[in-house]
């Protein structure tokens, strides 16, 4: 799978079963890192879903499991930090403000609002990352240097 940089929005939209997660949180982190902190915790979820699914295959119910579910909410804690880690400048990985059960790469607004605002992209820029919003209200955030960081429409 190609290496990608992460996006904003959704990676598992309508689920909260734990191997539904697990499978999209490891997807997503593959797909858009292949470090050897990021492949050992997708190898690990990898792994959780090959034992799940043998489980499975014995008529066994593991989400019943107090033990098994424990194991599976830390993984999903462990992707989940990993992936908003690698999230995009001035977002966070997690679920979505108005639906619970979508889970991506979000804005983070609180960040964006701390930012030093600039009128025009034009005028001297000032020595740190900054925030310009339109007369129709998209923000362009900036980096120190004029690089577009994150761009709100």
């Amino acid at each position: 799978m190609p290496v990608r940089k992460p996006t904003i929005g959704s990676v598992s939209t309508g689920t909260l079963r734990q191997p539904d997660l697990i499978e999209a949180f490891a997807d997503e982190l593959a797909a858009i890192d292949l470090g050897d902190d990021a492949s050992a915790i997708v190898e690990r979820a990898n792994e959780w879903l090959i034992a799940q699914a043998a489980i499975q295959a014995d008529g066994y119910e593991p989400e019943s499991d107090a033990a098994h579910t424990d194991e599976a909410n830390e993984l999903i804690l462990a992707l989940s930090d990993a992936l908003n880690e690698r999230a995009p400048p001035y977002c966070v990985f997690g679920c979505h403000e108005g639906d619970g059960a979508d889970f991506g790469f979000w804005p983070d607004l609180d960040q964006i609002a701390d930012l030093i605002p600039i009128s025009d992209p034009g005028d001297p820029r000032p020595s740190e990352d900054h925030s310009f919003t339109n007369d129709h209200g998209n923000v362009t955030v900036y980096a120190a240097d004029g690089t577009v960081l994150l761009e709100l429409v």
